[in-house]
């Protein structure tokens, strides 16, 4: 079975993968951003994981809607990457529920969704809204930018 798009945009072996900068910094510093990775497409989540990990990032990962609102609402995470078509709750509902019960961390949503989700996403609380498939380098640029905020 071919690979699906965003998957080929975003895989690669992590000894071709080049650190940034501040990557480097993160690393010998010992200060590890936490980032949340909500994404149910195992390849897409696999892949990202790897690739943040690379970056040097502290990376957890939710596979569903409610394990994305669970490990929001008991820990701390300095960024969230958050997929909106997610099962057992979608991505905008976690949004809401959690945004509703603290202040949310920086978020980056990724979706194929429509400009009216986008949008939703956005009021919602969402930082940025990246569409599917969008490049590794994209997505590692708009998480650097938002933590240096």
């Amino acid at each position: 079975m071919p690979a699906k798009p965003a998957t080929r945009l975003l895989v690669g072996s992590a000894s071709r993968m080049a650190q940034t900068p501040q990557s480097r910094r993160r690393i010998q510093s010992g200060r590890r951003s936490r980032i949340l990775l909500v994404e149910d497409e195992e390849d897409l989540r696999f892949a990202l994981k790897a690739r943040l990990t690379h970056q040097g990032f502290d990376v957890a990962v939710a596979l569903d809607g409610v394990a994305a609102r669970c490990s929001l609402l008991s820990c701390h995470y300095d960024a969230v990457v958050l997929d909106l078509g997610l099962p057992k709750s979608h991505g905008l509902d976690v949004l809401t529920d959690v945004g509703e019960r603290k202040k949310l961390p920086p978020v980056i949503v990724l979706t194929g969704g429509d400009e009216h989700e986008q949008g939703l996403a956005l009021t919602l609380g969402a930082a940025l809204v990246m569409q599917k498939p969008c490049s590794f380098q994209a997505l590692a640029a708009a998480i650097e930018s938002l933590l240096a905020d």
